[in-house]
């Protein structure tokens, strides 16, 4: 089996002083999952105290990370788009037992999994270590035929721990799959802690490749040209920042409509929407429709969105569905008050509140407003009102600081140190 290079020594396998967590996951381009498993798995390296070796797995290979990531493995065998569902099907099993020789090469003991593809692998690889699966969504939104929901069951009866990255993703792994809910932990995203970094300004940006929010790679956007660009554009003016894949799920025909209604009443305000995709054309031709596209910038992704924001006046999220928002959290990192979507958001933005609850109307919560997802004249009211009061925007700037001390990576390393290590006593004792 193929190691990235220069990642892993024969002197660094043979030297076993700690236990070993494996994070796998298909690739590490993608959205806040892959991004969780670079989080989690660089943190732990960095702090030997909690006890754990921190590797990488993934199927896919990147090799533009080669240099940035510590312990990183590649599986040898992968399908194609173009093979046949039996030749799909056979590299399956041919996944199962390379990552099987794999955790007991490396001598694994326990192996967190990211997404469901990649948790089948998991449970079905051998039992040398425990198994952890990492719940990302609310997956029942996904599963639409029987054998679906048998496919996402049989890897939370197998794990020995599930964890969910929301209260909402939790009752539903119990509800809908029947999950034992003595295994179901909820563990939210890690926040990296920049509180004694100074404030953020544009770097130079040199990389021919740029990276978004959610990880979606271009090659065309994110240098400082962009930047230039987006001062330029908002110079003067009032600005709205939405940084999301261009997809449906992600809802920005919503939000464009519901900036049109904006920009007529408050002509000195911009949108800015940071992220590329499928939608593209479309919404571009949306905005000229509504005849905005003079005040809207689509900025492609960006390599800093962080520095984006903190040039924006108000961060909005219109997705239909999140699993746990994290680009809300660095918003509000960032000192960005928010308006959010109710897909997931609430347990960030009103922790306080039932997670089940969806608002009808603008909702006022502790650390930012929510909205219903896909309601242009209640998300409409909902930007107008934030960015006519100032006193409003600044308290949720201030209290928005305060809530993401909830989520930096000190606490959330220690709940998942905690599960960890209940997985590895939980397998012990069989």
């Amino acid at each position: 089996m193929p190691v990235l290079p220069m990642q892993i020594s024969d002197k660094d396998m043979n030297s076993k002083k700690m236990c070993r967590v494996l994070w796998f996951t298909h690739h590490l381009r993608g959205g806040g999952a892959e991004k969780a498993v670079v989080t989690l798995s660089e943190y732990f390296n960095s702090h030997p105290q909690l006890g754990y070796e921190s590797y990488i797995c993934v199927v896919y290979d990147d090799p533009e990370l080669h240099t940035k990531l510590q312990n990183v493995l590649v599986l040898q065998n992968r399908s194609k788009s173009e093979d046949s569902k039996a030749r799909k099907a056979l590299c399956v099993l041919r996944q199962m037992k390379e990552l099987r020789n794999l955790k007991e090469r490396w001598e694994i003991d326990v192996c967190v999994s990211f997404l469901p593809g990649a948790d089948i692998l998991n449970v079905h690889s051998g039992k040398r270590s425990a198994a952890v699966v990492s719940v990302r969504n609310v997956e029942s939104r996904f599963t639409h035929s029987i054998w679906k929901k048998l496919y996402v069951q049989n890897s939370y009866n197998r794990c020995n721990r599930i964890v969910t990255v929301s209260e909402l993703a939790h009752q539903d792994v119990v509800d809908f799959f029947h999950a034992e809910p003595s295994k179901v932990t909820t563990i939210y995203n890690m926040l990296p802690d920049k509180s004694a970094t100074k404030p953020l300004v544009h770097p130079a940006v040199t990389a021919e490749t740029a990276v978004s929010a959610d990880g979606a790679e271009d090659r065309t956007r994110g240098t400082s040209e962009t930047w230039q660009e987006f001062i330029s554009f908002i110079k003067g003016k009032k600005t709205f920042l939405n940084v999301a894949r261009l997809s449906p799920e992600k809802g920005q025909e919503y939000l464009l409509r519901a900036f049109s209604k904006v920009h007529k009443e408050m002509p000195d305000t911009c949108l800015v929407i940071a992220g590329s995709g499928p939608l593209q054309q479309d919404l571009t031709a949306l905005a000229d429709d509504l005849d905005i596209l003079q005040s809207v910038l689509f900025t492609g992704n960006v390599p800093d969105p962080e520095n984006y924001m903190a040039k924006a006046d108000v961060f909005v999220l219109a997705s239909l569905i999140e699993g746990m928002p994290n680009v809300v959290l660095e918003a509000m990192q960032s000192g960005l008050p928010v308006i959010a979507t109710e897909c997931g958001a609430r347990e960030i933005l009103a922790p306080d509140t039932d997670p089940f609850r969806m608002t009808k109307t603008e909702d006022d919560a502790k650390y930012g407003i929510l909205v219903p997802a896909g309601d242009a004249p209640v998300l409409s009211g909902a930007m107008i009102h934030m960015m006519q009061d100032h006193a409003l925007r600044r308290t949720y700037s201030e209290k928005g600081r305060e809530r993401t001390r909830d989520f930096m990576p000190e606490k959330i390393a220690a709940k998942w140190k905690s599960v960890l290590d209940s997985s590895l006593q939980g397998r012990r004792q069989r």
